[in-house]
């Protein structure tokens, strides 16, 4: 199986958000690292690696300090450049700032939260803390409503609950008529 294994596709290492490019491409290399270079030494996963960055990874190797001539240091030199330290507090404020645009839908919304906060180190407050801002960004007041009567508000539930809201409102556009009234000319 290990042969029949695409490698990672080169890294973008011009993309708008590379930190998160970075996050995404070294997932799926530690997955085919682990799959197809199993029992390989270090030398052989350093030359594979080099292969699957591309040229521009090749010239961004040559500039960066990697102390010894392992694939954990590589790796980390990589990601030294690829994600710079976080200012939790400006992570924290677009966490906290986000809502949900009105042609946004929950789904979308939800995944904006998660990737958010998973810069914001919020440890143990992780799930609270997105429960809260569903209930602040929620576009839709009646939604927000619903959710704030609910003493035992989990993430799970306003999950579901903004999911439901969200489904029905699709099914009702689905069954109600059509209220057009068109006009009609005669001659």
């Amino acid at each position: 199986m290990a042969e029949t294994l695409k490698a990672p596709k080169n890294i973008d290492l011009d993309s708008k958000n590379l930190s998160q490019t970075w996050k995404m491409w070294r997932e799926e290399w530690q997955l085919y690292a682990d799959l197809a270079l199993d029992g390989k030494n270090d030398a052989y996963k350093i030359m594979m690696f080099l292969y699957c960055v591309g040229d521009k990874g090749r010239e961004l190797k040559k500039t960066l300090t990697v102390a010894g001539n392992t694939m954990k240091n590589l790796l980390d030199a990589f990601e030294d450049y690829c994600v710079p330290k976080q200012n939790e507090t400006l992570e924290r404020y677009r966490f906290h700032t986000r809502c949900q645009s009105a042609t946004e839908s929950f789904d979308e919304f939800l995944t904006s939260l998660r990737l958010l906060a998973d810069t914001c180190n919020f440890g143990n407050l992780l799930d609270s803390m997105i429960r809260d801002r569903i209930v602040c960004g929620i576009h839709k007041p009646d939604t927000r409503e619903r959710l704030l009567r609910l003493s035992d508000l989990t993430l799970k539930k306003a999950i579901d609950s903004c999911q439901a809201v969200e489904l029905s409102a699709v099914a009702v556009k689905q069954i109600e008529p059509d209220h057009n009234v068109h006009a009609l000319k005669s001659k």
